[in-house]
């Protein structure tokens, strides 16, 4: 049996970016979720969004890592240790690779790796969807948005009591 793991805080003078993409296979369209919060568990930012045309939802969650990367660099100054967290196996494996990736979406891939290094005490890992609610129930709002929507200071009222639980 699989135990269910839940949102845990980062560690002190660390801050946590949990993200999340989504694809519609008709329409070929995606959206994403992307959420900070330091170590007490408290809102620092989110954003949310649609993503135009994309391929696959492999190509949806490369594109919320780099809104993820950005919501970041927006809101952590230089030398905050983030903690960045989605429930993809392929974007983790794709994030920690050395070599220069040449897929048809090694382009993307790469400028990924190039923006995390800004962020030279992070860790990325991959974490079961259940530590991931809030950026999922972010990327809802995305996918029927027209534009990127992004919030500071407060959350939106669709997070608060998401938010709310897993920081207990």
């Amino acid at each position: 049996m699989k135990v269910q793991q839940k949102w845990r805080r980062p560690g002190v003078d660390w801050v946590k970016c949990n993200f999340d993409g989504a694809w519609i296979q008709q329409g070929s369209r995606g959206g994403f979720g992307a959420v900070l919060r330091d170590h007490m568990g408290d809102f620092v930012a989110a954003v949310a969004g649609p993503l135009g045309w994309t391929g696959s939802a492999f190509h949806a969650e490369l594109c919320a890592t780099r809104q993820a990367l950005l919501l970041a660099q927006s809101y952590c100054p230089d030398g905050k240790r983030i903690s960045f967290e989605d429930d993809s196996s392929l974007v983790m494996a794709a994030m920690k690779g050395k070599e220069d990736d040449c897929s048809p979406l090694g382009n993307i891939i790469n400028d990924l790796r190039f923006m995390l290094q800004s962020f030279p005490s992070s860790k990325v890992s991959l974490v079961q969807r259940g530590c991931n609610s809030a950026a999922h129930r972010l990327i809802r709002l995305g996918l029927g948005s027209t534009h990127q929507i992004g919030w500071c200071e407060n959350p939106p009222n669709l997070l608060r009591d998401i938010l709310f639980e897993e920081s207990l």
